[in-house]
């Protein structure tokens, strides 16, 4: 058994979506950790002028895996679909702090307004019903996201 392979679902062949998706999940899933967040706050708070925020790390997430002009292709879907369903996840979290669950809130409402606003393709229509469907009843309807395919242990090189 080699762990540093990704689990794929074409079998023994590597599939792109499956390798995106898992490297979205590695850097996504970082980025929006609710005690990761929660530190980046209470150092803003702490600190003067300048400081990092949670809804800036969670604006450039969506500035990135939605741009303007929409463009993109079947590996763009994977990152908007991963960053949207980690958005409303966080959001919905009994885990997370509250000051954490505030800022996902306000970045899911922004994640509505900008699929509003894209141009309409399967991945965005997919994403404008889950979103609406998550604000109606965020507890019914919070994603279920499958675990990231990402090989187990320290990066390749690492250690």
């Amino acid at each position: 058994l080699n762990v540093e392979r990704f689990r794929s679902s074409s079998g023994y062949l590597f599939d792109p979506y499956d390798g995106a998706r898992s490297l979205v999940d590695i850097v996504v899933d970082g980025l929006l950790d609710p005690t990761r967040l929660e530190r980046i706050e209470s150092i803003r708070q702490e600190s003067t002028a300048g400081a990092l925020s949670a809804s800036e790390v969670m604006a450039a997430l969506l500035k990135q895996a939605f741009p303007t002009p929409a463009g993109g292709n079947g590996l763009q879907s994977v990152v908007q679909t991963e960053t949207a369903e980690a958005l409303m996840n966080l959001a919905g979290s009994a885990n997370a702090p509250p000051e954490v669950k505030s800022e996902a809130w306000a970045a899911v409402l922004s994640l509505q307004r900008t699929l509003a606003a894209q141009t309409s393709n399967p991945t965005v229509e997919r994403l404008r019903a889950e979103v609406a469907l998550f604000l109606r009843d965020p507890r019914q309807f919070v994603p279920h996201r499958p675990a990231a395919a990402a090989p187990t242990g320290p990066p390749v090189g690492g250690g």
